[in-house]
């Protein structure tokens, strides 16, 4: 997906993750066309660009390493068909040259038309075996050929080079092709993702749900818009009880969570659960109850793990979030970061910045004495409590990708991956 978190910018994915974020493949067709042979395609600052006939691929300062992360995007092509169809069979042709498997049966395939842009999203192997997300994705430019790119990583990797490919691309379509739809009036408003913890939660402090009456809580790749509006995958969780019952995407703390007053206020979050072997059977809700149609989860969910009480985290962590429609004709982008650092001591420091721009926060002496934006933490199982300084005490709901692992946890629907 690409993941400007809410997936979520989802740095690493699940090591488990029997489906993870997109990647994508694609093959140049056909040839270019001189109208707009001469657009620029600028650099990404830090990264590699290679240009051979007008093919660009971006590498960014890591290498692929293990990430197996590629960010490609295509000469201009023709095509006097359906768009999205056309890119479909490019994507089959461009895995098959480039030696990835075709999309594996049982994992979640996404095609989307997002107004300007459509967006084809599959997961594949590669020679290795590695489960790979592709996402590919084109649009129409005003001369009536196609602009297409592709970006490939591996299922558990959501880090940030897929933001920064992500707004990369998105630039390019501002320049080829929403200058020309503006000019006739084509602009169209497009969803924006919602990150923001909701702070009218039914809660009841302590007094919700026990560790007991917790099977799990469980993560499931889900699409979503982010950063100008383009398609992305997301790991959205699901807390699942013993007695067969699910709540989907919690924010609070689910020993906070007032199940009564819960189930009567936003009934469409309730729903059934049964394991079956590896295939997970979800019924959801909906504003009059369980729909009773069940959706099989054969592959794309994966168990989180709880926190241990007490546990300490000592590194800074990042989320990202974005809206706009720039991706679909619009004017707007924006680009909401948080960050925060823990340490040892089970102090932490929060910061929320805007507009686009990125903070190195250290955390450093002073930052944990400031009064609203700084306090201690605690772990306790699902849950993370921060107490600020001012007084303020917020508890969420708290779970990491994978057991073990410290590098990506999530808060409430929010995932979180540590800085490097």
């Amino acid at each position: 997906m690409f993941y400007w978190s809410e997936n979520c910018w989802f740095f690493k994915s699940p090591k488990t993750y029997v489906m993870k974020p997109y990647l994508p493949l694609l093959i140049c067709l056909l040839f270019s066309i001189n109208l707009f042979g001469q657009v620029n395609i600028a650099p990404i600052p830090g990264w590699k660009m290679d240009v051979s006939n007008g093919h660009y691929s971006f590498t960014p300062p890591a290498g692929n390493g293990s990430y197996g992360f590629k960010y490609e995007i295509f000469p201009p092509a023709n095509n006097k068909g359906d768009l999205m169809e056309w890119l479909k069979t490019v994507t089959i042709q461009d895995l098959r040259t480039s030696g990835y498997s075709a999309p594996l049966p049982g994992e979640p395939q996404e095609a989307k038309d997002i107004q300007t842009l459509t967006t084809y999203s599959v997961i594949v192997q590669d020679a290795s075996k590695r489960k790979i997300t592709a996402m590919y994705f084109a649009y129409l430019r005003p001369d009536h050929t196609i602009r297409y790119g592709k970006v490939m990583r591996l299922r558990e990797y959501s880090g940030n080079y897929i933001n920064i490919a992500a707004t990369h691309f998105v630039s390019l379509v501002k320049q080829e092709a929403l200058t020309q739809n503006s000019a006739n009036g084509a602009i169209a408003s497009a969803p924006q993702q919602n990150t923001s913890a909701s702070q009218s939660m039914p809660q009841m402090s302590g007094k919700g749900m026990s560790s007991a009456d917790i099977k799990g809580i469980v993560l499931h790749s889900e699409s979503s818009y982010g950063v100008g509006g383009m398609l992305i995958f997301i790991y959205k969780p699901y807390i699942l009880f013993n007695n067969g019952s699910l709540y989907e995407h919690p924010e609070v703390s689910p020993n906070d969570l007032n199940v009564t007053q819960s189930r009567q206020s936003e009934p469409e979050k309730w729903g059934t659960w049964k394991l079956n072997g590896k295939t997970l059977t979800i019924v959801h809700g909906s504003k009059n109850g369980p729909t009773g149609k069940s959706n099989n989860w054969t592959g794309g969910w994966t168990w989180a793990a709880p926190a241990k009480k007490g546990e300490k985290l000592t590194a800074t962590y990042g989320s990202i979030s974005g809206g706009g429609n720039t991706a679909i004709g619009g004017g707007s982008i924006t680009v909401s970061s948080k960050y925060i650092t823990f340490n040892n001591q089970g102090q932490f420091t929060y910061e929320t910045v805007g507009g686009g721009s990125y903070h190195d926060n250290s955390g450093g002496v002073s930052a944990y004495s400031a009064r609203n934006t700084a306090g201690t933490y605690l772990l306790d199982g699902y849950s993370i409590e921060f107490r600020f300084n001012n007084g303020k005490v917020q508890r969420q709901c708290f779970y990491f990708y994978n057991e073990g692992d410290k590098e990506i946890f999530g808060i409430g629907n929010r995932p979180y991956t540590i800085s490097k």
